[in-house]
């Protein structure tokens, strides 16, 4: 599955646009998002995301993650390419919203983080008025959170293949399976994509 949403309309699968990320104000009047965040809802499970802070003469990368658990869930949106052909193909963005208190120090923007006790809700092909939907789309609570500085190798697609102070990636994307009829939490079913090296994580 790729990351950065391909329009099922696009003659190609890819895109010009930048669609790796889709803002949570925009995203119900967007012609690329709005029929896949009423349709299509994924959970994207990572160990944590990489943001730049930007000072009065360069650019920072922190680390940004979970205080209590290895893993955050952000809240994802997919299409399908070519649907029912043999050149079928999906890809998807992340959804993202303003900035908590505890981000702002660090950027005006990040993912929507979704709590376990609303991943049904967000998977869930049977909610789909946008008034349900727009209420998951906020920021995550700044006590939850927490940050470190890493190495500006993680700016570089270049650092791969990783060597032994490095780190692949591999984001698995979460989406409502279309069997048993009766959906569950259990019957979701994961695709993965290596995005490539993070670099030297002084957080590890």
């Amino acid at each position: 599955m790729r990351w950065g949403l391909v329009p099922e309309w696009s003659p190609e699968f890819s895109t010009k646009l930048s669609t790796i990320n889709a803002k949570s104000g925009t995203v119900f009047e967007s012609k690329l998002y709005k029929k896949a965040i009423v349709q299509k809802r994924c959970l994207v499970p990572v160990s944590g995301f990489f943001e730049w802070k930007r000072d009065s003469t360069n650019k920072r990368p922190f680390k940004i993650y979970l205080k209590d658990a290895p893993i955050m869930s952000l809240a994802g949106i997919w299409t399908v390419w070519r649907a029912g052909s043999l050149e079928e193909q999906r890809s998807f963005s992340i959804l993202t919203t303003a900035a908590n208190d505890f981000m702002l120090k660090i950027h005006d923007r990040m993912p929507v983080i979704l709590d376990a006790k609303d991943w049904e809700q967000w998977l869930d092909p049977e909610v789909h008025e946008p008034a349900d939907i727009a209420t998951l789309l906020k920021p995550y609570p700044t006590e939850l959170l927490d940050c470190c500085e890493v190495s500006t190798l993680v700016n570089s697609p270049r650092n791969k293949p990783c060597g032994s102070a490095g780190t692949i990636i591999n984001i698995f994307v979460i989406e409502r399976s279309s069997t048993p009829p009766a959906w569950t939490p259990k019957t979701t079913f994961g695709r993965s994509c290596q995005l490539g090296c993070v670099g030297l994580d002084r957080c590890q």
